[in-house]
């Protein structure tokens, strides 16, 4: 592109480019971008202007839907910098377009929309990346309600993209005009996972309100929204997911076996223990890969107070002497790691209770068991 040209452009005067409409096409920088990409580029938020490209589009109305070498329409650019008045006029121009000069009859403004660049993104994805939530709404507003917005080369969709941001406005834009939304995310996530991730309780029910089968899937590891919930320590989303399907507490993940009533145990999280027992009883003497129930870990992970909460209930009592595959019971595991807590244990049960190799409680007491420590320490809290 001509210096004087490209000056032109970035300054929206429109006089340079009149004489020659039907070489419009071909002025363009090193790396694609036209005269339309350039001005929307250099449009300053303060005095953002839309007239330079309103005037250049009805002289050359080709330039609207011609891509820059990253695949960049005018609209991926106007949603990537946020510009919600140019996403505006570049929709006015699109609909002035005949119904078949560019998409075969159908609704040209959809057409435009469901347009993807290098990295596969629609100007949905850009919009919703670059933060700009007035964009997202125009976007969503003028798109067609039964297409999905699927994933883009990272495999992130744009209501995957809005709940990760936690956005709950984008959420809400999204899921109230796209009604065929897809929701999936990399590494086989969905946007309930991005949800719980984020720590946003008012995303994860707006999502659960459209799309409650979500509670099930795992992502490439096993995990359900609801083992994040309890890995992070989030009561009030793991009871939430838990009112809407109690089942997710059965689930465990691929690489431990372990349910998220393990992994809240693991990570000490009381409160998450608590919803999960309550919501989901016959989840309480599953084991992992190991065959530690969730005791095992509490053992580790908990205060002694909290862990004589937990005793309180007599299912979880029961617990107490049942054996790992190695004959530990969460005796052997709370004495390997806490025996200056010997009264503490003294209290609760005989002593004597050994595992396959004959070690009892009494004498990891005294003498530890580095084995179990270094076992124990891999699966719980750092």
């Amino acid at each position: 592109m001509d210096p004087h040209l490209f000056k032109a452009a970035v300054e929206g005067n429109v006089e340079p480019f009149r004489d020659n409409p039907q070489n419009l096409k071909q002025v363009v920088t090193k790396l694609g971008d036209t005269i339309s990409h350039v001005n929307i580029k250099s449009q300053n938020e303060a005095m953002a202007s839309t007239i330079f490209v309103d005037q250049i589009l009805t002289i050359c109305p080709s330039l609207l839907l011609q891509v820059n070498a990253n695949g960049d329409t005018p609209l991926h650019v106007a949603a990537k910098c946020g510009n919600s008045a140019m996403v505006e006029v570049l929709f006015q121009h699109s609909k002035a377009q005949p119904g078949d000069s560019q998409s075969g009859g159908l609704n040209p403004v959809w057409e435009m929309l469901k347009m993807t660049n290098k990295e596969e993104n629609a100007a949905l994805h850009e919009a919703v990346q670059y933060g700009s939530l007035e964009v997202v709404k125009v976007l969503t507003r003028e798109g067609d309600p039964e297409f999905s917005y699927s994933a883009n080369s990272y495999g992130e969709t744009p209501l995957y993209l809005a709940a990760a941001r936690g956005s709950p406005e984008m959420v809400v834009a999204i899921l109230g005009s796209c009604r065929a939304a897809a929701h999936g995310g990399p590494c086989g996530k969905t946007a309930l996972h991005a949800a719980v991730m984020s720590r946003d309780f008012e995303i994860m029910k707006n999502i659960l309100e459209k799309k409650k089968c979500l509670t099930e899937v795992t992502d490439q590891y096993g995990w359900t929204p609801l083992h994040y919930a309890a890995y992070y320590d989030l009561p009030d989303n793991a009871q939430v997911l838990l009112e809407i399907d109690e089942s997710a507490a059965f689930i465990p993940d691929k690489d431990f076996n372990m349910t998220p009533l393990h992994v809240a145990s693991s990570q000490g999280c009381l409160k998450v223990i608590e919803k999960i027992i309550f919501h989901s009883p016959q989840c309480y003497e599953l084991v992992d890969a190991r065959g530690w129930n969730f005791l095992h870990f509490a053992m580790v992970s908990l205060y002694e107070k909290d862990v004589d909460v937990l005793l309180q209930n007599p299912l979880v009592r029961s617990l107490i002497h049942q054996k790992d595959a190695k004959g530990n019971t969460p005796l052997h595991v709370f004495a390997a790691l806490k025996r200056r807590n010997r009264i503490y244990l003294e209290h609760k049960s005989n002593l004597q209770v050994i595992n396959r190799q004959n070690i009892s409680v009494e004498h990891i007491l005294s003498y530890g068991f580095p084995e179990l420590e270094v076992i124990a320490g891999i699966f719980t809290k750092y």
